[in-house]
């Protein structure tokens, strides 16, 4: 008998986002882990928000290409914000300034 494993897959509930995992289940909802989407009860609900299994649809997370994009748009995000003011900017500096006054 050939059998041919089939990748766990991933749900997404539609109304506040959680991940339903196949190879994880939901051990609190009484769902074990490798428990396939087809086979959760139809009275099983969300438990997060408390919708049903269908207000999930299949879920691909992203790649490697767009999490390497993410990290390096957070890293130049993060670079801009630590930008110290130099000599001669708007920023503080050491120099004296003169007040005139009357």
């Amino acid at each position: 008998m050939n059998t041919v494993a089939v990748a766990w897959r991933q749900f997404i509930c539609e109304v506040c986002g959680l991940v339903y995992d196949e190879a994880l289940g939901d051990p609190d909802g009484g769902l074990a882990p490798g428990t396939r989407f087809e086979d959760i009860p139809d009275d099983w609900a969300c438990p997060i928000c408390g919708v049903g299994k269908g207000e999930f649809k299949p879920y691909t997370p992203p790649g490697p290409a767009a999490a390497a994009a993410a990290a390096a748009a957070g890293s130049r995000e993060k670079a801009a914000g630590s930008r110290q003011p130099t000599a001669g900017s708007s920023g503080s500096s050491s120099s004296s300034s003169s007040s005139i006054s009357s």
